[in-house]
Order: C-alpha cells, then sequence, then structure tokens
C-alpha cells in the first residue's frame, strides 16, 4: 500500500471514514479488510496519529486489536450510536476491557445540524441506563 500522508510533514490528525454508506447496496466486501489493510499505514506513518471514524461497524471488533498494538491508531465512535446502539454499547465496553481509554472518543459530532446531536446525546444516555453504563 502506498501512501506519504500529508499530516506526516504537517503535524495533523488523518482521519479514515471507513466507506459506510446508507441505503440499498452496501458494498460490505470492501469494508471486511479495512482494519488489516490499513496496518500497513499504520507501521508506515508511526508518527501520524489516525482516528478511525463510525467505529469500523460492522467490523467493529478489528478496531479494538488496532488501537491496542498500535500507538497511533484511535478510534472515533462519532455516527456509531445512530447506525446501531447495541453494537456501540457491545464495542465500547470491548473497547475499554482490551485497549487503552485514552484511545477512544465516545461520542463525536458527525451530524449535519448540532440539534440532532443533543437529541442523540440524550437516547446515548438512555441506553447507558438500560444496559448499567
Amino acid at each position: 500500500m502506498e501512501s506519504t500522508p500529508i499530516a506526516d510533514t504537517h503535524e495533523h490528525i488523518m482521519e479514515e471514514k471507513l466507506r459506510l454508506k446508507p441505503g440499498n447496496g452496501m458494498p460490505l466486501h470492501r469494508l471486511r479488510y479495512n482494519g488489516g489493510d490499513i496496518c500497513d499505514l499504520l507501521k508506515l506513518h508511526r508518527d501520524t496519529p489516525y482516528v478511525f471514524m463510525h467505529m469500523n461497524y460492522p467490523y467493529e471488533n478489528e478496531l479494538v486489536a488496532i488501537c491496542k498494538h498500535y500507538t497511533n491508531a484511535y478510534a472515533d465512535m462519532c455516527w456509531a450510536w445512530i447506525i446501531n446502539p447495541a453494537a456501540s454499547v457491545r464495542f465500547l465496553k470491548e473497547f475499554l476491557m482490551a485497549a487503552p481509554a485514552t484511545k477512544i472518543f465516545t461520542f463525536g459530532g458527525d451530524y449535519r445540524m448540532v440539534e440532532t446531536a443533543v437529541e442523540n446525546a440524550r437516547e446515548l444516555f438512555s441506553i447507558r441506563e438500560k444496559f448499567g453504563l
């Protein structure tokens, strides 16, 4: 995999959206190996922090291992609480058991309107209480 992220030279963080799009025709075969494929970039650019968006859904377990084993990998759960709240709860519990808590952003702003972020935060607290988090 060839890459020279601008972030290396400009001290920025690379954000990786893992190509999940809603609607019919989601090409899951393209997403299946995102976690493994990205390891080459993480090794090649060790000084560049990578933030992986949407918890790599629906293959979130790979992201737990990546964040545990690569110092420059971070997980962002933005939009994850909307995609699948139950999977988000499982992911967060598993992440905190396996990887450093400093490597996860549990609530992000991947919204077009700020009002939806407030309502989603309310849902998150409701889910948290329901599952005893």
